[in-house]
This record gives C-alpha cells, sequence and structure tokens, in this order.
C-alpha cells in the first residue's frame, strides 16, 4: 500500500523522502530490532511473552524488500489506467480493487516469497524475542549444531539451502511473467486506440 500510495502524491520531495523512510532498515543490523523489541516486550504487558515481538520484527525486517519489488511492479503499471477509470465513474475504492491490485499480484507474490526467505534463517531475532519454551527452526539448527552434529541437521540444512534456491528461482519467472503479460495488454490496448473506425478484424 505505501508503494501503491507514492504515486498518488505529487510531491517529488515527500516521494523521496517516504522512499527513504522505506528503504533505511536495509542498513539496519538485525540486532537493533531485537534490541528495540525485546525493550518494548518488556515494558508492553501484551507483549510480554508473546510470539507477536517475533512477527512484528519480521515484518521490520522484510518491509523494504517487500517495498522495492512491489514498488518496481507500480511503475509498470500504465499511468493512463487510473485517470480512465475515474472519467468512466469509478472511485478509488474500486480502481484501487479492480485495477491495481490485480496488476500488482504477481509482485505481491514474490515480494511474499523473497520476504520469507529473508526471515526464514534469522537467527538473532529469534534468540531475543521468542518466549521460553519456543524455538524455530533455523535456532533449533543452531542449538543442535552446536551440541552434535547429527543426520537430521544434514538434511534439515539441505531442505532449507533448496527451499531457498527454489523461492529465489520462482521469484524472477513470476515477475518476468507479469512484464510480458503487461507489455502484451498494452499493445493490445494501443492497437485499438489507433486502429480506424469502422476497421473488423
Amino acid at each position: 500500500m505505501g508503494a501503491i500510495g507514492l504515486t498518488r502524491g505529487r510531491s517529488r520531495a515527500a516521494q523521496r523522502w517516504i522512499r527513504t523512510l522505506f528503504i533505511v532498515p536495509i542498513a539496519l543490523p538485525p540486532i537493533a530490532y531485537a534490541v528495540g523489541l525485546y525493550g518494548a516486550g518488556s515494558e508492553l504487558s501484551f507483549l510480554r511473552g508473546s510470539v507477536l515481538t517475533l512477527v512484528l520484527g519480521h515484518a521490520l525486517l522484510a518491509l523494504p524488500y517487500v517495498f522495492v519489488i512491489v514498488s518496481g511492479g507500480v511503475a509498470r503499471i500504465d499511468p493512463a489506467l487510473r485517470p480512465a477509470a475515474w472519467t468512466l465513474g469509478a472511485r478509488w475504492p474500486l480502481v484501487l480493487w479492480k485495477i491495481e491490485l490485480p496488476a500488482l499480484l504477481p509482485y505481491i507474490l514474490s515480494g511474499a516469497l523473497f520476504a520469507f526467505v529473508v526471515v526464514f534463517d534469522e537467527v538473532v531475532l529469534a534468540v531475543f524475542l521468542l518466549p521460553p519454551g519456543v524455538q524455530t527452526l533455523p535456532l533449533k539448527m543452531l542449538n543442535a549444531a552446536s551440541e552434535a552434529f547429527s543426520p537430521e541437521l544434514t538434511a534439515a540444512s539441505t531442505l532449507v539451502s533448496v527451499l531457498a534456491i527454489v523461492v529465489l528461482a520462482v521469484v524472477p519467472l513470476v515477475i518476468g511473467r507479469a512484464s510480458r503479460r503487461s507489455g502484451a495488454r498494452r499493445g493490445r490496448a494501443r492497437t485499438a486506440a489507433v486502429r480506424p473506425e469502422g476497421v473488423i478484424e
């Protein structure tokens, strides 16, 4: 939604600042999120002893990557579609639901897959934010590796690596397919716009 909202802003300076705020978290180490959320969880009763702090940390960690991918999709949407929909009487919720979100769906899915890969093997946040007795798979693998090497650990590591490779291979394919479809639609729209009246194919 932030990527879509940037395209509706009229101030270029405001767009640059907002885009920077979305991307800056990439430069912060995960330990910064972990310490900050740990302090917030200890102060707020509804976060104390809850997995919600880890979910918030993963969301903050993955947000810049999703924003960059979806922003690329927003830039590929034909800018004439929104004014055309407004001319036909569609309000902005209908334009968002019927035009923009379907066009951005491949990019949203790609961003979600990439975010999953980024946060899946995150151990620092899990060490700081998970309540006692709860472990994620990467944290359990780390603890198992520090104790003794086992075939189960090797199998789990292989599965995680294969999953990451598959996801990173699927994301470019999904984006490329969406780009080809968008280009084909633009070509058909331009052909229909310049076709002389009375000509029937």
